[in-house]
């Protein structure tokens, strides 16, 4: 699909620690609220948010979204989404020619519930202006299972037609023993990590009820700031293989509704044995 598409016409909103806006594999990549006038201190579109021109920083209460983290983790998972393609430089994203929105929610240290409910509502409001975000992007580092007023604003988000793609968690566990079922909102897409032998990565949560797919997750080449580059493994990386592949159906068919898209990607995946019994679909 991407060599049929000159434009992806979706955006995927992405809660992390924020993106490198200098990194010239995002230059032509990152979504530019068309209603606000940059750096005039006015709101100029009267969201409550001023000069958001590029999303929204939740931690700190401003709109400066650069990403600052020692990790680097915003910009990592931001660039397999959307990195640019077809520029001789760097690395391709998933979904290469793309807008990215930014709502800063995390540090390394993680993520606050209010921030994260706040960043939800962000969105949310974009999306009834007319703003085309097709799912948000949650590879964020956490160290707690959502509220359940995390997952009511989840919910919220997926009554409006947004994707939830979450990333499963890297600590080996069965998710199912930590989330009851029934508790994951019908928008949210748990993604399991595996590796280049298309075997579950040792470190990857996984759950038959709860987490849905696997992708890609053990030594991922992504982006760093000061248009470095860099190979990362985790769950936080296997997540953004699946917003991205959203981003693209949405674009191409773009009356497709959210739970087409859904299954769509669900279940046209590669069966991979070492799924089976791990994921709802046991596929990759």
């Amino acid at each position: 699909v991407s060599t049929v598409l000159d434009t992806v016409d979706a955006l995927v909103a992405v809660f992390d620690t924020g993106i490198d806006l200098t990194n010239p594999e995002f230059t032509n990549n990152l979504w530019k609220n068309p209603g606000e006038i940059p750096n005039n201190g006015i709101d100029d579109d009267h969201n409550g948010f001023v000069d958001d021109e590029y999303g929204w920083n939740f931690v700190d209460g401003n709109n400066n979204v650069q990403d600052t983290s020692l990790t680097n983790h915003g910009t990592l998972v931001s660039g397999v989404i959307g990195a640019q393609g077809n520029n001789g430089q760097g690395i391709s994203g998933v979904a290469w020619n793309m807008d990215l929105l930014t709502v800063k929610v995390g540090t390394d240290t993680g993520v606050t519930s209010q921030d994260l409910i706040a960043g939800s509502n962000y969105v949310i409001a974009l999306k009834q202006r007319g703003v085309n975000i097709v799912a948000i992007n949650a590879s964020y580092i956490s160290f707690a299972l959502p509220t359940l007023d995390e997952l009511n604003a989840i919910k919220s988000a997926g009554d409006v037609g947004i994707s939830y793609v979450a990333a499963a968690g890297n600590s080996g566990l069965n998710f199912d023993s930590i989330l009851p079922s029934g508790f994951v909102p019908s928008n949210m897409i748990l993604v399991a990590a595996t590796d280049n032998r298309d075997q579950l990565a040792s470190f990857s949560d996984y759950g038959k009820n709860s987490v849905a797919l696997g992708a890609p997750g053990v030594d991922i080449l992504s982006t760093l700031r000061s248009g470095l580059f860099g190979v990362f493994s985790g769950t936080s990386f296997a997540a953004p293989m699946v917003s991205g592949a959203i981003a693209l159906i949405k674009s191409y068919i773009p009356g497709a509704t959210m739970d087409q898209v859904k299954n769509a990607i669900l279940y046209d995946g590669d069966p991979d044995p070492s799924l089976a019994g791990k994921t709802i679909t046991g596929k990759r």
